[in-house]
């Protein structure tokens, strides 16, 4: 009975992460656009040039306007620029694939989660569900826009926190906490 769920557990992982590959592979061979310059290309904290500035990236505004208008506090999406910059350079194609990367991953964790949630008797509800989700259209510009991956990574984290959630309440005698 465990043999069979896994396999079929492991072609739904499959069938899942192929249908969001299919849908936003074309993502890959677009540029930069709009506000992807605005945070991306020649930005001081995450350049090629500049390498990675921990203590500025942590220090610093999201985005700075020409006029000095500040907007937002997202550290953990410049670290990731400017680590892909430190190890790729600066290629839309490559922040492109990992956009796609995370928003895989997303998935995953939500099929993951459902499964906690709903338990192994709904499988296909689970699989049927994320894969809903993963090929909806309100998700293109989350996983197709650069700019975006604070979206992508605030969902991930969100995922991996209940993963931690369902975790400790498996471990412990607290149910309903």
């Amino acid at each position: 009975m465990l043999l069979n769920f896994l396999k079929l557990y492991k072609k739904y992982v499959l069938v899942i992460l192929l249908a969001g590959i299919f849908i936003y592979i074309r993502s890959l061979s677009n540029g930069y656009n709009l506000d992807d310059e605005l945070v991306t290309i020649n930005h001081p904290l995450t350049s090629v040039d500049s390498g990675v500035q921990w203590q500025e990236i942590f220090n610093s505004p999201y985005s700075i306007e020409k006029f000095g208008y500040t907007y937002g506090y997202r550290p953990m999406v410049h670290l990731s620029f400017a680590i892909e910059h430190a190890i790729f350079g600066e290629s839309p194609a490559t922040s492109h694939f990992i956009n796609l990367l995370i928003y895989l991953l997303t998935g995953a964790f939500l099929f993951y989660f459902l499964l906690s949630w709903l338990g192994r008797q709904h499988l296909f509800l689970a699989a049927l569900t994320t894969l809903i989700f993963m090929v909806h259209p309100l998700h293109v510009e989350v996983v197709a826009s650069i700019k975006n991956r604070d979206e992508l990574l605030a969902f991930l984290a969100a995922f991996l926190a209940m993963h931690a959630y369902i975790r400790l309440i498996e471990k412990t005698s607290i149910k309903h906490l």
